[in-house]
């Protein structure tokens, strides 16, 4: 963390944004990294305030491909209520993704591909619930009818998987 935060990443070249990213991805991703972070919400919270500071606007789909994943797995994290409200913020201004990729694009960066990594991130953790619902209600009021689509869409799966954990409600006698 302390590599990523003492350089400016959004200035740095595509190549070494990505690597930043992919180091953060990894350490929400990959054992026993993300236990490590797990352990206790002070850095689980610094790891999520690190990755907000890096991937504010970020352009590459390259790069957003690999921050969207790092932010999903960081918010499945024990991490303070206002350091993922802050990167539930940097990462909405994504949605509804609009993202058209050149003819002849060599990495296979779609536009599918980053909404579903932006839905992964809405969908990482039951306290970005209300965030969520929130951006979704906003959006539905779109008069483009895609956008509409996306932010029913996106709310569905994100309630649905959110519900996951929720145990059955007991019957009363």
């Amino acid at each position: 963390l302390a590599l990523c935060s003492a350089v400016h990443v959004p200035s740095l070249s595509q190549t070494s944004r990505q690597r930043c990213f992919e180091l953060l991805r990894a350490c929400g991703r990959i054992e026993p990294l993300r236990a490590e972070f797990a352990r206790g919400a002070a850095q689980a919270t610094e790891l999520c305030t690190t990755l907000s500071r890096c991937m504010e606007g970020e352009k590459d789909p390259r790069c957003l491909l690999l921050c969207l994943d790092a932010a999903a797995a960081v918010l499945s994290l024990p991490v303070a209520e206002d350091a993922a409200a802050e990167l539930f913020d940097i990462c909405s201004c994504y949605f509804p993704v609009s993202f058209t990729p050149p003819p002849s694009d060599p990495y296979a960066s779609t536009r599918a591909k980053l909404a579903a990594a932006l839905a992964g991130v809405f969908a990482a953790s039951p306290a970005l619930a209300t965030l969520v619902l929130q951006l979704a209600l906003e959006k539905m009021e779109s008069a483009v009818l895609a956008t509409k689509a996306e932010a029913a869409t996106t709310a569905a799966a994100c309630l649905a998987k959110y519900l996951e954990n929720v145990p059955p409600p007991t019957p009363q006698p």
